[in-house]
């Protein structure tokens, strides 16, 4: 399970209702909005849930969540939203698949000894 709190501008965004919020927001704010996301800054940190989350979470307030902020900003480099979301450690799993990156320049050679 997951918790989210989203900040969204309601001037920018005056038509976003409920029902775009459950579906895709960055959908919504793409395809109808016309609004080119640019990307996405992201701080995940562990921490130890408040009583509240703890109970919305279903877990001890001495086990550990992975608290993620996330600020997505357009093509201009203004924010889009800010997000906040809780997810249980015990259930948040993280994949990369990194490409190796050729070095740029011209390769030196190395002396052998």
């Amino acid at each position: 399970m997951q918790l989210e709190e989203t900040w969204l501008s309601a001037t920018r965004f005056p038509d976003l209702t409920i029902a775009h919020m459950k579906k895709s927001k960055f959908s919504y704010i793409e395809n109808e909005c016309g609004v080119k996301i640019d990307g996405c800054y992201e701080s995940i940190v562990p921490i130890l849930p408040s009583p509240e989350l703890a109970k919305l979470l279903h877990i001890s307030t001495k086990d550990p969540i992975i608290r993620m902020q996330t600020q997505a900003i357009d093509e201009h480099h203004q924010p889009i939203d800010y997000s906040i979301l809780y997810t249980n450690m015990f259930e948040f799993q993280v994949k990369y698949y990194l490409p190796r990156q050729a070095p740029s320049g011209p390769r030196t050679p190395r002396a052998e000894s």
